[in-house]
């Protein structure tokens, strides 16, 4: 599959305008599958409708409706239950933060393939009780908003649009230095990166924000400026609509 899919990418080099990429990685990735085409690749940055995200909601009435108390701390991860996307890691790293925070709860909204593999962890670990499948849900700004801390514990990632929208809800982050996820991340600055694949430095980080609620909250509102100023939906469609009329023009 992979083959064909190189193979058509060179076969359309020939006869298309140009490509868009997502991050500089993509474009690297692009390049080494096409070739030598650099002149004909732009990247252009997602971006998030910032109006969704970051407004005023009832923290408490969020946790109600899941069912958890009104004084839990909230860690979102959003993202397809897939291996590339780490969920095992965190699960295995709630250990060491629930054994020293006992009201914290992680929701894991998305669903995937690995959903049931990574229930059964969950039991094997005895965290059925602070580790929270939501599935697929349409309240995604409302659970942000609701939540304390953003993490994204992705082993490769091309450009995340749910760090995109940790960030333009305010929230501080964990993410790991991969790929796009540090082209968008200013470390110690909008949230703290550690390498993949470590439960260990994932539990040190989280733990680190959860007993620093100010310093947590300082890195939220850079990551929200930052997502404001670089990463919204109005820019990108304005970069779209430059490389488009510079086309045809």
């Amino acid at each position: 599959k992979k083959f064909i899919h190189r193979h058509l990418y060179r076969m359309a080099s020939d006869s298309v305008n140009g490509f868009i990429a997502v991050s500089e990685e993509v474009k690297a990735a692009m390049l080494h599958i096409i070739g030598p085409i650099q002149d004909k690749i732009t990247v252009i940055y997602n971006g998030v409708d910032i109006q969704r995200y970051g407004m005023p909601v009832d923290k408490m009435q969020v946790r109600s409706h899941l069912g958890l108390k009104a004084h839990a701390c909230l860690i979102a991860v959003l993202a397809i239950l897939k291996v590339e996307k780490g969920h095992r890691f965190l699960i295995e790293a709630m250990r060491s933060v629930t054994s020293r925070y006992e009201n914290v709860h992680t929701l894991l909204i998305g669903d995937g393939p690995l959903r049931y593999e990574l229930q059964e962890y969950v039991k094997q670990l005895n965290l059925e009780g602070c580790v929270h499948f939501l599935g697929s849900r349409h309240d995604v700004p409302e659970l942000l908003a609701a939540c304390d801390l953003f993490v994204l514990p992705s082993l490769c990632e091309g450009f995340s649009m749910a760090l995109l929208e940790a960030m333009a809800s305010g929230k501080p982050i964990v993410a790991t230095s991969v790929s796009g996820t540090i082209q968008v991340m200013i470390p110690n600055k909008t949230g703290l990166i550690v390498p993949p694949h470590s439960s260990q430095e994932l539990s040190k980080a989280i733990i680190q924000l959860l007993s620093s609620p100010e310093q947590a909250h300082t890195m939220g509102q850079t990551a929200k400026r930052r997502a404001e100023a670089n990463y919204g939906a109005q820019k990108q469609a304005e970069k779209h609509l430059a490389l488009y009329n510079s086309i045809i023009a």
